[in-house]
């Protein structure tokens, strides 16, 4: 009996064939070929030739081995930035969206308040006021950015005063909030995210 190790499983070249490659089982040759192993591969075993479990054809040559690796690590950091850029692209888009609190005070007196089922409104010269009376945000293009009705008014002496919400996006220079027909109030993105900041009067 041989004391010659048995050479572990993989592909080398073929005995009957130098041209390919053939699956050895760890015992005995299989009958799976497939290309020839690369021209600095191992010679394959044969009954009775010592063999070097470190010559095996799935090795790969040491520099190579590292090039993988270099390969490898470079993948990582690319895929690491990548998600870090898109977790703070995420972070910062939901930082920049804000819900604005408002007031709309409208002045008068007997002539022009009245009442309704929802509290005070505008009368006479103010009759477009009330509490649907839509308040409008744009950006400094003039593209809509939200839109919601006064809601309900509360008469406090001769004062009608309304409460608004609105929601604004950041990356506008400044904001422009329209209520009716009644002119422009101008805002930047400071001003309309400060409390009590968004208020508008109208009349006497």
């Amino acid at each position: 009996m041989s004391d010659t190790p048995s050479p572990p499983a993989g592909w080398y070249r073929d005995p009957t064939d130098p041209g390919r490659s053939r699956w050895w089982d760890g015992h005995q040759w299989s009958n799976q070929q497939a290309p020839p192993p690369p021209q600095n591969g191992p010679q394959p075993p044969a009954p009775g030739v010592s063999f070097d479990p470190s010559a095996t054809a799935d090795r790969l040559p040491a520099e190579k081995r590292r090039r993988g690796w270099v390969v490898a690590g470079v993948a990582v950091a690319i895929a690491v930035a990548l998600g870090l850029g898109v977790w703070l692209i995420a972070g910062r888009s939901g930082s920049m969206t804000a819900t604005i609190h408002g007031t709309f005070v409208l002045h008068g007196d007997y002539d022009s308040l009245s009442t309704d089922a929802l509290g005070c409104i505008g009368d006479g010269g103010y009759g477009d006021i009330n509490s649907s009376t839509s308040v409008v945000l744009t950006n400094k293009e003039g593209k809509e950015v939200d839109r919601a009705p006064l809601g309900p008014g509360s008469l406090d002496g001769d004062d009608c005063t309304f409460h608004f919400t609105l929601k604004a996006t950041k990356g506008s220079d400044y904001y422009l909030i329209t209520i009716s027909h009644r002119g422009q109030q101008q805002y930047t993105w400071k001003e309309l995210t400060e409390p009590d900041a968004v208020s508008i009067e109208l009349g006497d």
